[in-house]
């Protein structure tokens, strides 16, 4: 099958997990046979790397898309979100000198709708993957977190709300997989029709399963502070404040433990932070490690005794939640998403009210105080992972949905997705 697979960021450019999930479901789908070419964002680093059209806008060397989408003007904000003409034109371009199959198209976070409605003006077959909620538009999400209590008044946020609504319905999501049961109930409730969305949970990529399976849980010694680690994204959404804040709170309990932060991240939430750790007199015991990559993130977390993930934006899956329990390490997770789907607390870890820096340090607190009890959720909580996320099974769904919507013998679709 000849396969166009739609995604902004793509290896090299790596911003989190999903990227990297990206990568491997389009290189299990090659190595299945299937003919595939991926549309991305335009970039310097894309230059060699093969089966890669790297077209689309914005440019992934220019401004961060991100903080063009909180601190950009409104007619930015429009073409990230809504509709990029330029996107639209060189989707149709692609489709037009590839002549795919099928579309497989993952977050389409700031590539706006644009390349959905040129697979429907060349009525090729779509499939999607949502992991975010890009879909209920990251500008009105945000319009709204910036408002003060409530559901935001005012002409211009409905006239906006009800423009999206109609765009969406317009180009149609057609059939999509959501990354959880929380994503799928969030976007139902934003008038997502329920019909065409199915629930397919993301495994672990094969070389980390090899990787972790034996790995032994990490063990402490009588006299060793609890080594608590965090790996994400530096933004306010993912809640690391939070997590500094109970830091402060377990040393002025006495409760021996330190904190690594790894990734990169926002400047100014990063400068936020540093400002934090220096204020409460906290460099001895929080450090922030910047960027790492895969070998030094496998590296961390052996040698670390709890993941941590304090997130304030609703998280729609949680793939580092999955690789530190394959690491046979407990969870303290917030119950903002769909990380509650997948940590069994009292079992295999903790969920704590998202925002609350007291809960967080409790929950800590008691993996530092009961080391045979830590130690025995970080080996039942890798026994589940490696048992129940399998990334093969992940593809073996997309696959079979895609040989759904493209039902001819001769490998020609026989009619254009709706949605």
């Amino acid at each position: 099958m000849k396969i166009l697979a739609l995604s902004l960021r793509y290896p090299p450019y790596v911003k989190g997990g999903f990227e990297l999930t990206t990568r491997d479901t389009i290189e299990s789908l090659r190595a299945r046979g299937h003919d595939v070419c991926v549309l991305a964002a335009r970039g310097k680093d894309f230059a060699g790397v093969e089966g890669v059209e790297p077209r689309l806008l914005p440019d992934l060397d220019g401004v961060d898309p991100q903080e063009q989408s909180f601190h950009g003007t409104n007619r930015e904000r429009f073409r990230l979100h809504f509709f990029r003409w330029k996107n639209y034109r060189e989707t149709l371009a692609v489709l037009g000198a590839r002549d795919p199959d099928a579309v497989l198209w993952f977050n389409l976070s700031h590539a706006s709708l644009a390349p959905l409605a040129a697979a429907r003006r060349r009525g090729v077959p779509t499939l999607g993957f949502v992991a975010d909620p890009w879909p209920q538009c990251h500008w009105l999400r945000e319009w709204r977190r910036q408002a003060e209590g409530g559901e935001p008044s005012g002409w211009r946020y409905a006239l906006v709300k009800a423009s999206w609504r109609r765009l969406r319905r317009w180009v149609g999501l057609g059939p999509f997989f959501a990354s959880s049961e929380f994503m799928k109930g969030s976007l139902a409730a934003d008038g997502v029709p329920v019909e065409t969305m199915d629930v397919a949970y993301l495994g672990l990529p094969p070389e980390m399963r090899r990787a972790c399976a034996d790995l032994a849980p990490p063990e402490r010694s009588a006299d060793e502070a609890l080594h608590v680690v965090c790996i994400s994204h530096l933004w306010r959404g993912k809640g690391q404040h939070v997590l500094v804040d109970a830091m402060a709170q377990l040393r002025a309990r006495g409760v021996p433990a330190r904190a690594s932060l790894a990734g990169g991240g926002i400047p100014a939430y990063v400068e936020r932070l540093e400002a934090a750790i220096a204020d409460g007199g906290l460099a001895d015991v929080v450090k922030l490690l910047g960027p790492l990559d895969r070998d030094a993130i496998a590296e961390l977390l052996a040698s670390a005794h709890l993941l941590v993930m304090p997130s304030l934006w609703d998280e729609p899956f949680g793939m580092t939640t999955l690789e530190g329990l394959a690491h046979g390490l407990p969870v303290v997770a917030s119950d903002a998403g769909a990380s509650p789907e997948l940590v069994e607390p009292e079992s295999d870890g903790l969920v704590v009210p998202a925002g609350d820096a007291g809960a967080l340090a409790d929950a800590i607190g008691r993996f530092a105080g009961d080391e045979t009890w830590r130690r025995e959720c970080g080996r039942r909580g890798r026994e589940r992972v490696l048992r129940d996320f399998h990334h093969e099974r992940f593809v073996d769904r997309i696959e079979a949905r895609l040989r759904e919507l493209v039902p001819s013998s001769d490998g020609r679709p026989s009619s254009a997705s709706s949605g």
